[in-house]
């Protein structure tokens, strides 16, 4: 049975083809460090552009102050190209995470859906389930 994985995504949610381009399904431009959402805001780290999720996370970063206040003073002299102070280790790991965790309940959904009576009664479809391919 084929299967219209685009019609299992959330509105706006970017499939596993165009988020390996790099698109937004609604805006073109997939968020620059986790590639999720919309992006949409630069970052004060580094020139990304990214999404809802990943400015929470940087404005509860630690060192977010510091680059803010970097970034400022920057613009304020004049260097209206300023790179940021880079992205600190564990903002990279939590967008990373979080990227996973999305694209694995992609997988799942898009598995759920292919699981209709005919092919739960199959016993070779459950031997190559989702289980051996993602466990």
């Amino acid at each position: 049975m084929a299967i219209n994985a685009h019609l299992l995504l959330r509105p706006g949610e970017p499939t596993l083809e165009t988020e390996a381009e790099g698109e937004d399904s609604m805006t073109g431009l997939a968020c620059g460090r986790c590639g999720l959402g919309h992006g949409t805001t630069g970052s004060y780290f580094d020139t990304a552009m990214i999404c809802d999720e990943c400015v929470v996370a940087e404005l509860a970063h630690s060192d977010f102050k510091r680059a803010r206040d970097i970034e400022c003073a920057a613009v304020m002299a004049g260097n209206y190209n300023y790179p940021g102070i880079g992205l600190p280790a564990d903002l990279a790991a939590e967008a990373q995470l979080r990227r996973k965790t999305r694209r694995l309940e992609q997988v799942a959904r898009i598995a759920a859906a292919a699981k209709t009576p005919a092919s739960v009664a199959d016993t070779q479809d459950d031997e190559i389930g989702f289980e051996s391919v993602c466990g």
